[in-house]
């Protein structure tokens, strides 16, 4: 049997995630805490092309007005919608997919190239992240990626 704290989460993620599909963007994680004042919940969202605060600020509403209707915690809660920021790491197909282009460190399980690795993400075909470093473009396995972090140059 599952606890109410996952049951919620479960049922606001669903919610939350027509809101956010909409607003073609992904959602990423829901979390919910207690506050003093009331209920806490996290929504992470993010977007090919980033999240604008325009965006969030949508989720926020649309969300909060659902909640609201369904007297939700009594209507004790507050709403945070962002982006996972610079240095959630990335993990799945689409987070890689999202980043093409940007430079990233790599953590992977690929036994003929050095981990971990540095290098801009130029593609994803057949299950393969094809990252380019210093000229050469290696092909490393999904399967094998354990995690990469996106890699902020200041100029």
């Amino acid at each position: 049997m599952k606890a109410i704290a996952e049951i919620d989460t479960d049922r606001i993620g669903r919610l939350a995630e027509t809101f956010v599909n909409e607003l073609g963007a992904e959602l990423i994680e829901v979390k919910i805490g207690s506050t003093k004042k009331g209920q806490q919940i996290v929504i992470i969202v993010d977007a090919e092309r980033g999240i604008s605060i325009e965006t969030c600020s949508k989720i926020t509403k649309r969300l909060r007005n659902s909640l609201y209707d369904e007297n939700y915690a009594g209507g004790n809660f507050k709403i945070e919608v962002s982006s996972p920021g610079v240095d959630r790491p990335l993990v799945t197909e689409d987070d890689f997919r999202r980043k093409t282009g940007r430079k990233i460190e790599l953590w992977h399980d690929e036994a003929s190239i050095a981990s971990p690795v540095e290098g801009v993400i130029k593609s994803i075909e057949r299950n393969l992240l094809l990252l380019e470093e210093k000229g050469i473009t290696n092909e490393i396995s999904l399967d094998k990626i354990d995690k990469g972090l996106l890699k902020i140059e200041i100029r």
